[in-house]
């Protein structure tokens, strides 16, 4: 009954911890589009267009409005001014983990949050894992997910030897894990 318990425990916190990022994403997101939209509103007013028309083009800008946000935004980080912004926020741990995940969700290659197989205890059994970090002394620092809470779990330092690269993306990785290893076959092709 203990264990159950616990068991329910972990599994709250863990999906807590997913849930809780991705609902702020979404809500921020969100309220930035109604934002937009209201903005392009109060223009559209003045079309000459029929009504649903109007609402339609409404749609059309907001979009064209964030990808333009979204395009200054990139243009400023490239800057020196914005490169410097952008240290100040890596040395938020948040922020630095976010930005991996979310590069590594849209199949950019970084080391960070790399998936591997892992051989933690020197048999044949292997468990899924993420490198965080690769050590000066050729050791990797491992993240070991528990399943199916992936954001739960332990940090292992380990010999080089011990981790494998998977040729596998963090999305397909996190799906395997988060359902008991239902989709692990994807992970080896």
């Amino acid at each position: 009954m203990k264990n159950i318990g616990k068991f329910a425990k972990t599994s709250v916190m863990g999906g807590l911890l997913v849930v809780v990022p991705i609902a702020l994403l979404v809500l921020v997101l969100a309220d930035l589009f109604e934002m937009l939209i209201h903005m392009t509103e109060s223009a559209a007013k003045e079309w000459p267009f029929e009504p649903y028309i109007n609402r339609i083009l409404v749609v059309v800008f907001t979009i064209a409005e964030f990808a333009l946000l979204c395009f200054v935004t990139g243009l400023i980080v490239r800057t020196g001014w914005g490169d410097k912004i952008q240290k100040k926020l890596e040395s938020i741990p948040a922020y630095t983990m976010i930005r991996n995940i979310t590069q590594q969700l849209t199949g950019k290659t970084v080391k960070q949050f790399a998936p591997a197989q892992v051989d933690l205890y020197g048999s044949k059994s292997r468990v899924l894992g993420f490198i965080v970090e690769e050590l000066p002394d050729n050791r990797f620092a491992v993240f070991i997910p528990s399943a199916p809470a992936v954001t739960v779990g332990q940090v292992h330092i380990l010999p080089q030897e011990c981790v494998e690269r998977l040729d596998a993306t963090l999305g397909a990785t996190v799906n395997s894990i988060t359902q008991w290893g239902v989709g692990t076959k994807e992970l080896y092709k």
